[in-house]
């Protein structure tokens, strides 16, 4: 176990110094980023890579880094590191630079464009990709291009979740939840597995996220999930319930969850020399 408790709680705080509003400000400077979804797979991402034989220099890419809560906690905890994020929404990548800019993390930037843009074959040490696969309609293609960005020793980490009608509900109210851009309907263990394995990448980790502990804490965070206005004011009163009992979910990884995090590397055949 990596990412500590107070590692965990201080997920998303260094957005404080991006962030315009005053009242926002103060949020994430004393509480960390308000999302407990984003905090919880963050940390099971952060455990995982903690866990890998990356060189000491490493260069790492997140596609759809949104607030970047795994990026800056890697910037600190390896400034030889050179980090890139990079988003479609050009408010997070605004905040977020700004963010890392009056930190003084030099280590880091971010950018605005999109996944399916990647390029740069055989630059990276380490691709990050956190719950943005489901977003891409051509995920195949997408981890192809990642497959030929890495280096011929790099490693992809993806979080994905589990397909939406086979995932553990604890209120009756999130049986039918959705999230706004997914394709399709999700991810199964072995269609994962295949897709993986079909873009040329050898699964080195395959874990599951997002068991009871996680998904309540979710659920709590996100009670009036339809009504925006007041899901926030929920979220608020629900935090010091939900952030502890999400901790559980990465303290204790459970067997069985409704979300997946994988580490691969490039197939030996595959590898771009």
């Amino acid at each position: 176990m990596t990412i500590t408790f107070w590692d965990y709680m201080g997920l998303g705080r260094p957005q404080w110094r991006g962030e315009s509003s005053l009242a926002k400000s103060l949020f994430f400077l004393v509480l960390g980023s308000p999302d407990t979804h984003a905090r919880i797979r963050n940390a099971h991402v952060l455990n995982l890579i903690e866990e890998l034989p990356l060189p000491s220099q490493s260069e790492g890419l997140e596609l759809g880094s949104a607030r970047g809560l795994s990026l800056f906690w890697l910037a600190r905890r390896h400034p030889q590191w050179q980090l890139v994020g990079v988003d479609l929404e050009e408010e997070w990548v605004t905040i977020s630079e700004r963010a890392a800019r009056r930190g003084r993390y030099d280590n880091l930037t971010f950018r605005h464009g999109a996944a399916e843009d990647l390029e740069n074959k055989g630059k990276y040490d380490l691709i990050l990709c956190i719950d943005a696969l489901e977003h891409i309609q051509d995920d195949y293609g997408l981890l192809v291009k990642i497959r030929e960005a890495l280096t011929p020793q790099g490693c992809l980490v993806i979080h994905v979740p589990r397909r939406r009608f086979d995932q553990w509900r604890w209120l009756r109210a999130f049986r039918d939840h959705t999230v706004d851009g997914h394709v399709g309907e999700e991810y199964q263990a072995e269609e994962l597995r295949q897709l993986m394995e079909s873009a040329g990448l050898d699964i080195v980790t395959f874990r599951q996220t997002f068991g009871r502990w996680g998904e309540i804490s979710f659920e709590l965070n996100m009670l009036a999930w339809r009504r925006w206005t007041l899901r926030n004011i929920l979220a608020l009163l629900t935090y010091p319930l939900a952030v502890p009992l999400g901790y559980m979910d990465v303290a204790r990884p459970p067997s069985w969850g409704n979300g997946f995090l994988v580490a691969a590397r490039p197939a030996k055949s595959e590898a771009t020399p």
